[in-house]
């Protein structure tokens, strides 16, 4: 005897949730933890961002390097970018002029930094009178300056030597061009004395955005008198000198 079982029974396709949308017969995924799926269609290589709305297919960021040099860093203008290598002893700098913001360049020296040196070897002697006509110790190089930077010019020499007459004097001053700043040494011989005195002075300035020369000279009270300095040496003085360095 043959026994057929009894037919399956047909229940009709129904409306399917969450993260699935169509029906159980054609189930379609329309989500991912209930963000809706984009419904543009990928190509080969696109990877699921989220866009703020929607899970939607996008082309990966290109993962290839604009470096091709040892020493390049990564800048940035509207797209990641090469900032060549800089040279020996640069630094990278913040610049607003730079398309990427920033630039190599050569560090500026700090405080105590030589801007300009000058000498003198021989003995200078001071006959002139007033600080106009004042004789030239030493002049130092044209040095071309920010206008911001303050300085500080130093003058040096073995000896002052006045006349060896009571109120006799040796005045040393600063000068730019023709100019003078102001003085930064004296000797003044006392009563019935002969002196014999390094000179020793300091001046500290902000010199303008321009390029600037100054000077040491010096001019003399009653009778004449000497400034001194050698080319040193075993049984020499050293040489006398103006130096100017960053403040």
């Amino acid at each position: 005897m043959k026994i057929t079982p009894p037919p399956t029974p047909h229940r009709a396709p129904t409306a399917v949730g969450g993260d699935l949308s169509g029906s159980t017969a054609t189930p379609v995924v329309s989500g991912l933890g209930g963000t809706p799926l984009d419904t543009t269609t990928p190509t080969t290589g696109d990877i699921l961002v989220f866009d703020g709305t929607n899970w939607a297919p996008v082309a990966p960021s290109s993962t290839s390097s604009p470096l091709t040099t040892k020493g390049d860093v990564f800048g940035y203008d509207t797209a990641d970018a090469r900032v060549p290598v800089g040279s020996n002893g640069q630094v990278l700098t913040a610049d607003s002029t730079d398309a990427q913001g920033v630039s190599w360049q050569t560090p500026s020296s700090g405080s105590g930094a030589e801007l300009d040196y000058a000498q003198f070897t021989s003995p200078v002697s001071i006959t002139a009178t007033t600080e106009g006509t004042a004789n030239t110790l030493v002049t130092g190089a044209s040095v071309a300056y920010d206008g911001s930077t303050v300085v500080m010019i130093q003058f040096y020499c073995p000896y002052i030597t006045p006349a060896s007459t009571n109120g006799a004097s040796v005045i040393v001053q600063v000068n730019e061009g023709s100019t003078v700043l102001g003085y930064i040494c004296s000797v003044l011989v006392p009563t019935g004395a002969q002196m014999n005195i390094p000179g020793n002075g300091f001046m500290r300035l902000t010199p303008s955005a321009a390029s600037h020369t100054y000077s040491i000279r010096a001019f003399r009270g009653t009778g004449n008198g000497t400034v001194g300095a050698g080319a040193g040496g075993a049984g020499a003085y050293r040489p006398g000198f103006m130096r100017i360095i960053k403040a």
